[in-house]
């Protein structure tokens, strides 16, 4: 048991110093892929549960337990799960604020994830120029036809560094050089040394559009929306499970008790969408002896349970447009 701990402890450090995140300064030692996260009891080992919801029966179209104790970064995941297991591809897509970065929103609007539309997508974030040129007054206005910026105190930001990679994208930098001798300095660039630096990213007009767009109505409704949709299954199921709802170690077999979980409460959910007798039909459609063997390796169980999902109720999928992540 020690032996295979210690070589667990390996694999993960190997695969986080390859490039998956930062190395955690403390690990359990009988769930090693478990993280210490802080929850209603206080800060204890977690997995950080993501699930999908869609928007037209508020069922849940995909969940799955991670080690991130955030939700940064797993948006585009959670999509690529919904084409791979249900053959799900959203039209529209509401996140809850952390499902960043921004750049990773901004592929699934391009659509530039393989396999999946363009996805409009409403996911909160902040404001890119930050809560200290809010608060202080700098503002910087871009002049595309000399290619570079000004500031309030009417100084140019030129252009100092072309295409430098930067948060999954490429990026231009812009430089003041008349910051040491502005009187706005002790607000504006108050540690620098040589002067205000602005970045604009390759593609800083989708962008600023989408941060335009988090400011309208639509998208106020949209988090509204999401709020009364996505936090529903999921309380649901965490009061089913309990004050403890996990009793499994692993990611696999903990991603199987909380697949078995989201199943019942999908079939809970259809039986009031659809009628009993469609429901028992289903049932006797459903070719159970080909899950013997299947039933035979618990392995094989999260997928089965992903089968199971998809063949009672396929026509309620094929009506989501709009996905919700809890």
């Amino acid at each position: 048991k020690i032996a295979e701990t210690e070589q667990l402890l390996k694999q993960v450090i190997e695969a986080e110093e390859a490039g998956s995140g930062t190395i955690p300064k403390r690990y359990c030692t009988t769930d090693p892929e478990a993280r210490m996260m802080k929850g209603n009891q206080g800060k204890q080992w977690y997995y950080n549960v993501i699930s999908s919801v869609d928007g037209a029966h508020a069922l849940i179209s995909d969940i799955e337990a991670t080690s991130s104790p955030t939700d940064h970064g797993e948006l585009q995941p959670a999509m690529i799960r919904l084409r791979d297991r249900m053959e799900i591809r959203p039209g529209v897509q509401l996140g809850d604020a952390g499902f960043g970065p921004l750049q990773s929103i901004i592929d699934l609007i391009e659509g530039k994830i393989e396999g999946l539309p363009p996805i409009r997508c409403f996911v909160p974030i902040g404001n890119l120029q930050g809560q200290f040129d809010l608060q202080h007054g700098n503002r910087f206005v871009y002049h595309p036809e000399q290619d570079h910026y000004t500031c309030v105190a009417g100084e140019i930001l030129a252009l100092k560094q072309k295409d430098k990679q930067t948060k999954g994208t490429k990026a231009n930098v812009y430089q003041a050089k008349a910051c040491p001798a502005c009187e706005r300095k002790p607000i504006c660039t108050p540690k620098s040394k040589i002067g205000r630096t602005v970045i604009r990213y390759v593609n800083q007009t989708t962008r600023d559009a989408y941060r335009e767009l988090m400011k309208t109505k639509e998208a106020q409704h949209m988090r509204r929306l999401r709020m009364s949709l996505s936090e529903h299954p999921f309380a649901t199921l965490k009061l089913w499970m309990g004050k403890t709802p996990l009793t499994l170690r692993g990611r696999a077999k903990v991603n199987t008790q909380i697949a078995i979980f989201a199943t019942a409460y999908n079939i809970l959910r259809s039986s009031h969408i659809k009628s009993t007798q469609e429901m028992i039909q289903k049932v006797k459609e459903f070719d159970w002896s080909k899950t013997i063997d299947q039933l035979a390796n618990p392995k094989n169980l999260g997928l089965l349970l992903q089968k199971i999902r998809r063949f009672f109720i396929p026509d309620l999928y094929s009506l989501v447009d709009r996905l919700i992540l809890a």
